[in-house]
């Protein structure tokens, strides 16, 4: 409303002031009912300028989304398969956004271009809190899966500092995706214990996609962790009752 004031103050000063002080006449002199005349024709002014920038700027976004998911289409083609997280995960993620089964907005390019960074230094340590929150975001895009995730209430603040290799516990998500059946629950469970803190994530492992597995992912994750056994982070893995795979990370305090 105030904008609208403005403008209409300006092009009345403009038309009937300075243009007639300048002897450019071009419409009928100012009468009585000519406010209502003029603000309709400053609203519709305004609209259609309004809807010209909006209808500009989404073409203009359509055409830099559609140029950035091209680049992004060709970098994951080119991903190596013994990555930390594997080149056909990722397109398959990839895929599955495109295709609408995941809202593809600037959040996902985002996973994306963190993941595709992260690849090419994949001796960084990062914070806690941040692998957690692209962890979360991967596991919003799993949809072929269900989690759940307990405990996290429980942490303290100071352990979202801890360092761990980047790109590491978004492997562990991959790995369980990739070797439990479709719409099998997942586990995240952290533990508060008297002298250390535990995230434990658990998978019941298809038998038919255990046996197309490498083993690579987790002994190169289980490398860069080795490390950081000097800092009271260890990592362990187990198989419970023969059927589920136990990622078992400890912080000690």
């Amino acid at each position: 409303m105030v904008l609208l004031l403005a403008v209409y103050d300006i092009v009345k000063l403009y038309l009937y002031d300075l243009l007639p002080s300048w002897d450019v006449v071009f419409f009928y002199p100012w009468k009585e009912g000519d406010e209502q005349k003029l603000m309709r024709k400053i609203v519709r002014g305004l609209l259609l300028a309004t809807i010209y920038l909006l209808v500009d700027h989404l073409i203009s976004r359509i055409r830099v989304n559609g140029t950035e998911t091209q680049q992004l289409q060709r970098t994951l083609d080119n991903i190596s398969n013994s990555n930390l997280l594997s080149g056909h995960f990722l397109r398959r993620l990839f895929d599955m956004a495109v295709q609408g089964k995941i809202a593809f907005d600037l959040k996902v390019m985002d996973f994306f271009q963190y993941v595709i960074n992260k690849m090419a230094l994949r001796d960084t340590l990062v914070s806690l809190d941040e692998e957690w929150r692209y962890l979360r975001q991967l596991i919003e895009m799993s949809v072929h899966h269900r989690f759940e995730i307990k405990g996290v209430e429980n942490i303290p603040a100071w352990l979202w500092n801890r360092s761990v290799p980047t790109l590491t516990l978004m492997t562990w998500i991959e790995n369980a995706t990739e070797y439990s059946a479709k719409n099998q629950l997942i586990l995240l469970e952290w533990t508060v214990m008297e002298h250390a803190l535990i995230l434990r994530i658990c998978n019941r492992m298809d038998r038919e996609c255990v046996s197309r597995g490498t083993g690579r992912g987790l002994d190169l994750v289980n490398r860069l962790y080795e490390p950081l056994r000097h800092q009271g982070c260890t990592l362990q893995y187990r198989i419970e009752d023969e059927a589920c795979f136990v990622v078992e990370l400890k912080f000690d305090k």
